[in-house]
């Protein structure tokens, strides 16, 4: 839909589970950039001899304490495997690897060659001294003993890491590819500009003079691309209907305020939607469809409606509006199978409190509709329907 430019913001909420999901994947995503980046650095310092006391994705710099109670340590979780402490900390900011002799505070360095020369118990390979350091009283295995290029390749390891496993994952992306929505139109805001033109379902191939043809096209950024040649008047919209090969043209209006406290031009169009239901949560409780006989499913495919196929959510839509007092039967495809499965929805009529509102005139006709046929035009006002 339209919507789609007001992006993300706009449907997060601390109370929905979809927005704490959505936080999970960036914390998830992130720890494992960082937990590739800190390995690097672990397996290059573990070649080179250098020893490895702390491996850690998150800091685990103090304990959330109230009082002298610990209300949440410092590592949510830690195991020691040999010489080397694992852990995840409590700040999700970033990871590190405690290297002996190592430390990227400069003013510790001298702490971290005083910290090696107590725990050494042998002279260093490369024996001689470079600097303020005498390199032949640290530990051989302190990182302030290796030599310089064994250093620079143990610190340029977390950097390198990152891009081996980058190159690796774009390959695997562009294998299986990325889904998103394309920019097909499967249905048009009643009244807007596209519903007034009677826009078919379609694949928009071009808008004013920016092209969309070139393969992969978000839907979002063909609304993009109406919101910033909208304000100069008439757009060119250029198309291919489905199933069809042949372009076609239409000169449309886009208008302010389809969408409620959005003040940009749009032209009503929503996408051609999947039919599949949620993965989750498959109905509303509210809704006569959490009362259909049998329950609907999680990823189930509507196909049909009355026995009437269906595959848009425009024509569902279109077909479930009318039979809005009686019950229908909804075909769906589940779990892989061929037949599909057929739901009894009771009635869903609307809930109103029973005032009754005077008629205002006609807002929008439709091109080619029998309202245009019959010579209704807009601002007409309608006083009666077949004599009432």
């Amino acid at each position: 839909m339209d919507w789609c430019l007001v992006g993300l913001a706009a449907d997060f909420s601390w109370f929905n589970a979809g927005s704490w999901w959505a936080i999970a994947q960036v914390v998830i995503g992130l720890g494992f950039v960082i937990f590739v980046h800190e390995l690097g650095h672990f397996l290059v310092a573990k070649a080179c001899g250098v020893k490895c006391e702390k491996f850690y994705v998150g800091f685990d710099f103090f304990d959330i304490k109230i009082g002298d109670r610990v209300i949440v340590p410092r590592s949510l979780i830690n195991w020691r495997w040999g010489e080397t402490e694992y852990g995840i900390g409590i700040i999700p900011l970033g990871g590190y690897v405690k290297m002996l002799g190592q430390d990227d505070n400069p003013g510790n360095v001298e702490k971290e060659a005083q910290r090696s020369r107590v725990e050494g118990n042998h002279a260093a390979s490369n024996a001689g001294v470079e600097g303020p350091l005498d390199r032949t009283k640290l530990d051989p295995r302190s990182f302030l003993a290796k030599s310089v290029p064994q250093r620079m390749a143990i610190i340029s390891a977390g950097v390198v890491f990152n891009l081996i496993f980058a190159v690796i994952f774009a390959a695997f992306a562009f294998r299986y590819g990325v889904s998103y929505m394309p920019a097909v139109i499967g249905d048009t805001i009643p009244g807007g500009p596209a519903w007034v033109a009677n826009f078919p379902e379609a694949t928009i191939t071009r808008v004013g003079d920016k092209p969309l043809d070139s393969g992969y096209v978000p839907y979002i950024d063909m609304v993009q691309e109406i919101a910033l040649q909208g304000g100069k008047g008439p757009l060119e919209i250029e198309y291919v209907r489905d199933n069809q090969t042949t372009r076609e043209t239409v000169s449309l209006v886009p208008q302010k305020g389809l969408i409620r406290d959005l003040d940009i031009g749009l032209l009503g169009l929503e996408p051609k939607s999947t039919m599949k239901l949620s993965d989750g949560m498959a109905t509303l409780m509210t809704q006569s469809a959490a009362e259909a006989s049998p329950s609907f499913q999680p990823k189930d495919t509507l196909v049909s409606v009355n026995g009437k196929p269906v595959n848009s959510i425009g024509q569902f839509k279109r077909e479930i509006i009318p039979e809005f007092d009686r019950p229908i039967v909804v075909g769906v495809l589940r779990d892989g199978a061929s037949q599909p499965t057929s739901i009894t929805v009771p009635p869903n009529p609307a809930r109103e409190l029973g005032f009754v509102f005077a008629s205002g005139p006609v807002a929008a006709v439709q091109v080619d509709s029998p309202a245009e046929r019959a010579g209704l035009r807009v601002g007409d006002q309608i006083l009666g329907v077949e004599g009432e």
